[in-house]
């Protein structure tokens, strides 16, 4: 449904501090007048930062075949970098088809689904905890149009990334 959320049952918080600041957030604006479109701002701030940190645990591989551990160490330490499926499947001797039906059956998801999250959790620290531009930004997480990271970034979290980091120090700082 379009106005429903799904959060899970269980989900470990990481970083305490940015869902407390919500939290105070809303109580402390809870007693203003009018403060329902602030308050629903808060709400979705609060919700996409829950989301964001359970997006981030890192998934559990399972596997019977050693090679395939490497994977999302791989993934992980070259998230910077431009990567496709078939540059996977190739670096670690898998049939791409066989290689994305295997990382789907261990992991839960597509490989393209997990470099996707991973790219989107570096764009979302940098935008958060450096001033640089979006344009280096899009760079650092491996992208090579500023364009394209930008529309990669608003059909995941509904926001820009200006929008984003506004949003952020906007709630965040402002206590």
């Amino acid at each position: 449904a379009e106005n429903s959320v799904i959060l899970p049952l269980k989900a470990k918080i990481f970083e305490t501090a940015k869902i407390t600041v919500f939290f105070n957030q809303l109580i402390h604006n809870n007693f203003e007048p009018n403060s329902g479109n602030v308050n629903d701002y808060l709400t979705a701030a609060l919700l996409a930062e829950i989301s964001r940190q359970f997006v981030s645990v890192p998934v559990p591989i399972q596997s019977d075949d050693r090679r395939f551990y490497e994977v999302p160490a791989y993934i992980n330490a070259h998230i910077t970098e431009k990567l496709s499926v078939t540059q996977l499947a190739e670096k670690f001797n898998y049939n791409e088809k066989y290689f994305i039906r295997l990382f789907k059956r261990r992991a839960g998801i597509s490989p393209l689904q997990y470099i996707s999250e991973k790219k989107l959790e570096l764009a979302q620290k940098l935008l958060t905890d450096t001033a640089l531009s979006v344009k280096e930004t899009a760079y650092r997480c491996g992208f090579d149009n500023e364009l394209y990271f930008m529309r990669f970034f608003k059909k995941r979290t509904d926001m820009t990334p200006t929008e984003y980091r506004n949003a952020f120090y906007r709630s965040y700082f402002t206590i």
